[in-house]
């Protein structure tokens, strides 16, 4: 994920260095940041604050003034059982973490979200429970009350692939 004012990057990885479940081979994987400067692109490191455990972190997405960030949790090894996190930048750390009301949502399992930069709601991959075997693309109003699924030209986003993350470019 690109900062909106381009300045740092948020990705995922399970490089050494993560956080690591007692009974796993290989690190889990965690939230790293790099930012911009004149020389290039500063050495990953590890998010700070309250953001990265020793489950699987996925598809970081900070809002426009950079003050919440969304995470997808997934038990260390086990994709099925996804949960959205949201963490708030506070006194120069991620801290306040707590579970996005999207993910109790009852007809979507939801797998990424990202607050939309240019409207006011979000988007969202998941599956739509007891239609969808694979991930689609969908966008939702806040609270996440209303969903609904992509349209373009000449149709539909989806398809019966695996759709699973989205971002805005204008």
């Amino acid at each position: 994920h690109i900062a909106p004012d381009g300045k740092f990057i948020l990705f995922s990885s399970n490089r050494p260095g993560s956080l690591k479940n007692s009974t796993a081979v290989k690190p889990s994987f965690d939230i790293y940041f790099s930012e911009k400067t004149a020389g290039g692109w500063t050495k990953p490191e590890l998010l700070f604050g309250a953001v990265n455990t020793r489950d699987d972190e996925f598809y970081p997405s900070i809002t426009k003034n950079g003050k919440l960030l969304h995470i997808t949790r997934s038990r260390y090894n086990d994709s099925s059982r996804t949960t959205i996190v949201k963490v708030y930048y506070s006194n120069d750390a991620w801290e306040d973490v707590s579970t996005a009301e999207i993910s109790r949502n009852i007809d979507y399992d939801i797998y990424m979200y990202t607050k939309s930069l240019f409207r006011s709601g979000s988007y969202i991959s998941g599956f739509k429970k007891g239609v969808s075997t694979s991930r689609d693309i969908f966008y939702s109003d806040d609270p996440g009350n209303k969903i609904t699924e992509l349209t373009g030209s000449p149709g539909p986003v989806n398809t019966a692939s695996d759709e699973i993350s989205v971002t805005e470019l204008s």
